[in-house]
């Protein structure tokens, strides 16, 4: 009964977000894209908006979406696929394209009370921080395909739980395809399923056992694997289309942004609703934090998950000489 309260309380919540949040850019591009023109010359006088319709309201077909994401984007195409069939069966309006990312963060928030309860975790606690964290509600309500690979990625972690306790080569199987299925949806939701194969070759480990991928693990790699490749044929074609789009990579100031990115996470950009006690209001919420983890239960994998994008992040700026790091 109370995750049922729970559930029916972030629907309400990111319904109302959803419907009140005003667009975005990036929004736009998935509308556009899935109406089969992914930035239109947009008339430079003034219009009817029956004028514009073909380029939110058109249809096209999913090959021509890729294409087009291989042509000038940087994102792989799984969700946009999706969010072309929804538009299609669902309508073209833009409050409809975000129901679909509300729908799939109700999915990952029931997935997410499994895991819990798989971890021994409290369940309700879980999920209230979660849903209340800024990230999650923004990208809960947005056009964009955060909550698909959010959800596949929870889905593959709470079947790789529920693996320990049961076994079984299909399960993991099923697991390993909803982690490769994220990472074709987002390339940084691959940093997940990563530390997650790190976990499972390393929680046996000791001394006289050395860290090893064993056979109980193939089938959650191999069906993992399996995306690779297609997430290669976008990416490779793809590297190029944003040079100069981040800064140059710097160590100290790209962990200054990751830290800023992760305490948004959370609390979002509440210290700049407090301008002018901006800084007060941070050190609150960072006393806040630290007060809070005494009463939190470390366990491996989930730490290694939730440190597995910002050390990513970081590695990629140093591979590519960039900073790939966006605060919104």
């Amino acid at each position: 009964m109370r995750l049922a309260g729970v559930l029916l309380l972030a629907s309400w919540s990111l319904i109302a977000i959803a419907y009140l949040r005003p667009p975005e850019y990036d929004e736009a591009y998935s509308i556009f894209l899935t109406a089969g023109d992914p930035r239109p010359a947009w008339p430079s006088s003034p219009f009817h908006p029956q004028d514009v319709r073909h380029f939110y309201a058109g249809r096209t077909s999913l090959p021509a979406i890729g294409q087009n994401l291989r042509a000038g984007d940087v994102h792989p195409p799984l969700y946009f696929w999706v969010l072309n069939l929804w538009r299609q069966d669902f309508g073209p309006g833009w409050f409809t394209a975000r129901l679909l990312s509300v729908l799939l963060a109700l999915a990952t928030l029931a997935t997410l009370a499994q895991a819990a309860k798989l971890a021994g975790a409290p369940v309700i606690p879980c999920l209230l921080i979660t849903l209340f964290a800024y990230a999650f509600a923004y990208t809960s309500t947005i056009a964009r395909n955060f909550a698909l690979a959010q959800f596949l990625d929870t889905l593959g972690l709470t079947l790789t739980l529920a693996t320990l306790k049961t076994g079984g080569w299909r399960l993991k199987t099923v697991a390993g395809l909803c982690f490769g299925a994220a990472s074709f949806t987002n390339y940084l939701a691959i940093f997940t399923p990563l530390a997650t194969l790190f976990w499972l070759t390393t929680r046996h480990a000791s001394g006289r056992k050395p860290a090893r991928l064993t056979t109980d693990h193939w089938p959650l790699t191999t069906s993992f694997l399996v995306f690779l490749p297609l997430d290669l044929y976008f990416f490779a074609a793809q590297h190029a289309s944003r040079t100069g789009q981040f800064a140059a990579f710097r160590p100290v100031p790209a962990l200054a942004l990751i830290a800023k990115d992760s305490g948004a996470a959370i609390f979002g950009g509440l210290p700049l609703y407090a301008a002018p006690f901006t800084t007060p209001a941070a050190a609150a919420l960072l006393i806040f934090f630290l007060a809070c983890l005494p009463f939190t239960k470390p366990a491996a994998l989930f730490t290694l998950t939730a440190l597995a994008t910002p050390a990513g992040l970081f590695l990629l700026g140093l591979m590519f000489n960039n900073t790939p790091i966006e605060i919104r």
